[in-house]
């Protein structure tokens, strides 16, 4: 290249760079900022199918974009000018191709809403405070379905420490998002369009991403392949697939949940729930398909403290209240983090549950779990469903394979007619065939008593926690023991003492057990004590039966009894024989050592007691009773 040819490019593009300097520097005064504020409030008010308001005059600016600067703008609500603003922004900044402006053409690059706040409301009788259908993007049919014009020119909106506050009165909701950071890309209404950002909701900083393959498809009515995104410190969520009909919002597609918390999750969400060592981590991948206010989950793959289940869920939200109905299937449920305190922390029997606890939500979940833990205890086979209605609660076992038998109970739990704040339970429950010993031995490592165990439990009471129930109930209790030992109580021995056959050593009555036939118990529960109505023991020729008390506190026991001899082995005989021998007894103190005394008169059985007297043995080593008050030994 000649130098002569390099000297014309040079000037050439000096030429054309004092050109672009000069233009752009004339540029605010060839621009008529009246006119560009009354374009760009026209252009809105045409978007959005409602009027705009601008206060104040223009600013324009060349640097780095050429730019107007618009305060106090503002989108007059659908409902009326006399409500609130349905967008009011502090400023509106409007980025525009410069050259472009200059001959005529108004083509704006990005909008920039400096605090906005925007009001959305949904009122009773299905007015609200947006109507896009009234805009130029859209126009309606014969059939009053929205259709959308082609190739509208939008640009890029920027939205800046916005705020959003929607308003529900059908369902009675008002929630706000602060702190609003979001970016809006679609060029025009033939593209793609993506939101991507962060905000502020209950306090938890949520960052947001959404995008759209045909958004003016996914408004009016057709199907657009849809991604979104939103993440923050507690959780993540993804769903990926299409979605359909903007205004009745119809999803499908692939869900993943992950959250460091289940119970800071609940807490967000509005449940009241204590701290504690359950509902951590969660991990949920799922099947998804919404249609408006409702919410179907399919092909669920949970885990939640270690437990990992799979099922089917339905939300619906269209009610005065939530409503949440499914199956849900466990391999294995491990209960112990839910029931047993960790560290301190409380358990769920620990929670406190009030009425209106119960009223924010209806549920209908049916439950199967192949083996159930807590601690030690093993449950086989189990069927449960959970059911809540108008702040009404039905927990309930249909069937539970329990240690050689079955277990089936059901707790209601509903206002207490004494005090509203209070929840009063009723728990029943029933075991058939239940072998004890096994059971026992898994609970308390060892084996007080053995046999097949049949058994039914009636309980009610008021609290605010489960515990605190459990504490105050009262009803009844009865068990039917079969074919089993009693390891704490040798019943030949005390028979023996009590006729004088056999001198009876402190340790005797402990000793050495009893193998029964049969024995039942009948009791009433309540003012923290087992009222014992009637308790029947029969063992080959021996048979037993009296009343007394459990202290449930102490465990102090307080009975009163008679014990028979009869001829025959046959306990079935029994009711058809005179006994050869009958005596009067009482036993008294720790239940599980307590103190045998003989009483003198059977009929009153709590007149008088003397100590069993037992030849060779010196008193000392016999229990006494003064004043009628029991010495333990």
């Amino acid at each position: 290249m000649s130098a002569t040819t390099k000297i014309r490019m040079l000037w050439g593009f000096g030429m054309l760079l004092v050109f672009v300097i000069g233009l752009v520097m004339i540029s605010p005064y060839l621009v008529n900022s009246k006119v560009v504020k009354q374009q760009i409030s026209e252009q809105i008010s045409d978007w959005a199918g409602l009027p705009v308001t601008v206060r104040g005059e223009p600013i324009i600016t060349v640097f780095p974009y050429l730019s107007v600067k618009l305060k106090d703008v503002s989108i007059v609500s659908n409902l009326g000018k006399d409500e609130p603003a349905l967008v009011a922004m502090d400023h509106l900044r409007a980025e525009m191709y410069w050259l472009p402006l200059l001959i005529g053409h108004f083509e704006v690059r990005r909008f920039n809403l400096v605090r906005p706040r925007f009001h959305l409301e949904r009122r009773k009788d299905g007015s609200k405070s947006w109507g896009v259908e009234k805009g130029s993007l859209f126009s309606t049919n014969e059939a009053g379905s929205l259709i959308a014009f082609d190739n509208v020119d939008l640009g890029r909106f920027i939205i800046q420490n916005g705020q959003v506050r929607y308003i529900d009165e059908t369902k009675a909701r008002d929630e706000t998002i602060f702190d609003a950071n979001l970016s809006v890309i679609w060029p025009n209404t033939e593209r793609s369009a993506e939101i991507s950002g962060s905000m502020v909701w209950r306090g938890e900083h949520v960052l947001v991403q959404a995008q759209s393959e045909k958004p003016m498809e996914l408004i009016t009515g057709g199907l657009s392949p849809l991604v979104l995104e939103a993440k923050s410190n507690q959780f993540e969520l993804t769903l990926e697939g299409s979605a359909a009909t903007l205004s009745n919002l119809q999803m499908e597609g692939d869900l993943a949940f992950k959250a460091q918390s289940m119970r800071y999750l609940m807490e967000w969400l509005g449940f009241s729930i204590k701290p504690g060592a359950n509902f951590g981590a969660m991990d949920l991948t799922a099947r998804a398909n919404m249609i408006g206010a409702s919410l179907a989950l399919s092909d669920i793959a949970l885990m939640l403290d270690g437990n990992q289940l799979e099922g089917a869920l339905q939300l619906d939200l269209r009610g005065a209240r939530a409503l949440l109905q499914g199956t849900l299937a466990y391999d294995q449920l491990d209960l112990t983090p839910y029931l047993e305190q960790v560290d301190g922390a409380p358990s769920l029997l620990d929670q406190p549950i009030t009425p209106q606890d119960l009223g924010l939500m209806d549920l209908d979940i049916r439950l199967s779990a192949q083996q159930i833990l807590f601690k030690d205890i093993e449950l086989g086979r189990t069927a449960a469903s959970i059911v809540t209605r108008n702040q009404q609660l039905s927990l309930s076992i249909g069937e539970s394979f329990a240690y050689g038998g079955s277990l089936d109970a059901t707790l209601d739990m509903k206002p207490s007619e004494a005090d509203p704040n209070l929840l009063t339970s009723h728990l029943r429950g029933k075991a058939s065939g239940v072998l004890a010993g096994s059971l026992l031995k898994a609970v308390k490592q060892e084996v007080p008593i053995s046999g097949t165990m049949l058994a039914e439990l009636d309980l009610s009471g008021n609290g605010l926690t489960l515990r605190e129930t459990a504490f105050n109930a009262s009803g009844s209790l009865s068990m039917v023991f079969t074919d089993g030992q009693i390891a704490s109580l040798n019943l030949v021995a005390i028979m023996e003492a009590l006729s004088g056959q056999q001198p009876l050593t402190p340790d005797a009555l402990y000793q050495g057990g009893t193998g029964f036939d049969v024995l039942s118990i009948s009791s009433l529960l309540g003012d923290h004590k087992a009222s014992l109505e009637g308790l029947r023991l029969t063992a080959g020729n021996l048979a037993l039966s009296g009343t007394g008390s459990i202290m449930m506190g102490t465990g102090i026991l307080d009975f009163r009894g008679q014990l028979m001899r009869y001829r025959s082995d046959d306990p079935t005989s029994h009711s058809k024989e005179t006994p050869e021998e009958d005596f009067a007894f009482s036993l008294t103190g720790p239940w599980s050592r307590p103190v045998l005394q003989q009483s003198s008169d059977l009929l009153d059985g709590v007149s008088s007691t003397e100590p069993v007297t037992v030849p060779g043995v010196p008193d000392s080593v016999l229990p006494k009773a003064e004043s009628g008050v029991p010495q333990s030994q």
